[in-house]
């Protein structure tokens, strides 16, 4: 816990370094909404979330920049199942910071595609049951925290548009890699399958 708190801190700084020494990029600001949902044994439907943060944008040449991102989202999916008369459901939410570093290719000045790694530290994660019984036992909710791993690696994919006066439009699928389930008993491999749609404001030479 302790390393991982260290190299989280040691990425925000090395972005604070990037922004306040960007004289000849981009900074900028950029939210909107996510729909995510979570590949399980149990069958999960997209939901939607939100997030906001900032980034920096750095031309290597004419046709290729680089951005790395400092990202907050909230985001949530739900399963429903039946057992035996029993139906459950099961609602999750989850916080987390992201760390995204995308490579843009550029067609003309407007149009680009990226692709690029992603961090991702889970700094909050519930889920909460609704359990109704058709046999009599009615209906319970119970609220509790999720045990999944708190670091998670994606691979980004996504296009977007660099309009005029430094707005930006993007849309994003997030592939999570690695398998949260944190329990070595359980073969249930968890992973996360997200979009991001969403708008973004850039400052500075680079626009």
């Amino acid at each position: 816990m302790r390393i991982r708190k260290i190299i989280f801190a040691s990425l925000v700084l090395l972005f604070s370094v990037f922004m306040s020494n960007a004289q000849s990029s981009g900074v900028g600001l950029k939210g909107g909404v996510n729909m995510t949902k979570l590949t399980t044994n149990q069958p999960s439907d997209y939901d939607f979330g939100y997030y906001g943060g900032v980034f920096l944008h750095l031309p290597v040449n004419e046709i290729f920049r680089l951005q790395p991102e400092l990202i907050y989202t909230k985001y949530a999916t739900t399963s429903s199942y039946e057992s035996l008369g029993v139906s459950y459901t099961n609602d999750y939410e989850m916080n987390a910071i992201q760390l995204p570093i995308m490579g843009q290719f550029y067609f003309g000045e407007i149009f680009y595609l990226e692709a690029g790694p992603q961090a991702s530290f889970l700094v909050n994660q519930k889920v909460t049951e609704t359990v109704d019984s058709s046999v009599g036992g009615g209906t319970t909710t119970t609220e509790e925290d999720l045990s999944y791993k708190e670091t998670e690696w994606y691979l980004n994919f996504g296009g977007g548009l660099n309009l005029p006066f430094g707005l930006q439009v993007n849309i994003r699928y997030n592939l999570g890699m690695n398998n949260l389930n944190d329990d070595s008993s359980d073969d249930n491999e968890i992973r996360t399958r997200m979009w991001q749609v969403g708008l973004g404001y850039k400052f500075g030479s680079g626009n």
